[in-house]
């Protein structure tokens, strides 16, 4: 048995209730790793099919089908289904990731802070 006591680990805070996103590549596969690996909630909307820009969004990712193929109309119903939106983009928010800014602040039930970093 070793004299030193078993290091004391205070309990994480949770910040998100749940984590919810459309399930594409890159950072929300990322995201929802992080979730899942904190034993957060996570899930969202994705479209019909669990379309994604590279095939099928893999089963691991607990992604609901919406109504529709189309990514505008997934992302319009992920919007008003959170308590919060992060978008991290390089530039100008354009694509996908333009639109959903403009969704942001027309149809979020929550306060909207928009900042620019350049580096």
């Amino acid at each position: 048995m070793s004299q030193y006591p078993t290091p004391y680990r205070k309990p994480r805070t949770k910040i998100f209730e749940r984590v919810a996103l459309g399930g594409q590549t890159g950072a929300d596969h990322g995201d929802l790793d992080a979730a899942h690996a904190l034993g957060d909630e996570c899930g969202g909307w994705c479209p019909k099919g669990r379309l994604s820009e590279v095939g099928p969004i893999p089963d691991k990712y607990p992604e609901k089908d919406w109504r529709t193929k189309g990514y505008p109309a997934r992302t319009k119903a992920n919007v008003p289904d959170s308590d919060g939106t992060l978008i991290f983009c390089h530039g100008k928010p354009t694509g996908g990731t333009g639109m959903g800014l403009i969704l942001v602040h027309t149809l979020a039930a929550y306060p909207v802070k928009a900042e620019a970093c350049h580096g």
